[in-house]
């Protein structure tokens, strides 16, 4: 199915980290949330998942300071529980897995 048919854009990963960065970092950091709970991200046209991988890494550096005695499967746990994605496209969705599992953190909910 072509991308353009389906109105799919593809987001740059210097501006994608950049509306992370600028939507997430503060509700990190005004303490709304804690690692325990962290906030919940949907991304309902997730294509490649790129908001969903750079939300994954800035919750995992967020973790990390937060608690650094946990490890990476207890992160790896709860940022997984934390992102949801969906997407028309299943070759989409397969690129989100793959490109997540490859990042460490596993199977999230697509």
């Amino acid at each position: 199915m072509p991308h353009r048919s389906l109105g799919a854009h593809y987001s740059p990963r210097s501006v994608v980290d950049f509306v992370v960065g600028r939507t997430l970092g503060p509700a990190l950091r005004n303490r709304r949330f804690s690692p325990d709970d962290p906030p919940r991200i949907c991304d309902p046209a997730c294509g490649a998942g790129v908001f969903l991988q750079s939300t994954a890494a800035r919750l995992d550096a967020w973790m990390r300071r937060q608690r650094p005695e946990v490890t990476a499967r207890w992160r790896q746990t709860r940022i997984r529980w934390a992102l949801h994605g969906a997407d028309l496209n299943p070759e989409a969705i397969r690129e989100t897995r793959a490109a997540l599992v490859g990042q460490g953190v596993g199977d999230p909910q697509l």
